[in-house]
């Protein structure tokens, strides 16, 4: 389930409302058995290293989305391949920043995880769906 801090939150309205420019998104991993909260910001999650690890951008026009009740966005899967041996890493889950400003967007912890990284030819795959829901 994707979560919203209020930084996200914050920023997703000024897109909303014309008061903050579109950016690209930037996926990310976490390897720390990160905790969501509504204080998060993208200082708040330790970002996978080694193994050839590189963020991977995610530009608006890769997104999809379907009105509907809910509406949905949701963009091409999103592969992480792992090139270099090392330790075995744990990936708990991923975050995107906005790309230019560095602000945090949103979080998902993956099910089943934590998922180990260890050898040069493991691959990552997560493919980015955001569900909006009335609030209730």
């Amino acid at each position: 389930m994707i979560y919203l801090a209020n930084v996200s939150e914050a920023r997703m309205l000024a897109l909303i409302f014309g008061l903050a420019a579109q950016e690209s998104l930037v996926a990310r991993l976490y390897s720390d058995n990160h905790a969501d909260s509504p204080a998060d910001t993208a200082a708040s999650f330790l970002e996978m290293s080694g193994h050839g690890y590189t963020p991977v951008l995610v530009p608006p026009l890769d997104w999809t989305i379907t009105p509907g009740d809910p509406s949905v966005a949701e963009a091409p899967e999103v592969q992480w391949p792992f090139s270099a041996i090392g330790p075995p890493a744990p990936v708990y889950g991923v975050f995107f920043t906005w790309q230019t400003s560095g602000i945090l967007a949103f979080q998902e912890r993956l099910g089943g995880g934590p998922f180990m990284v260890s050898s040069a030819g493991d691959l990552l795959a997560y493919t980015p769906r955001v569900t909006l829901r009335p609030e209730t």
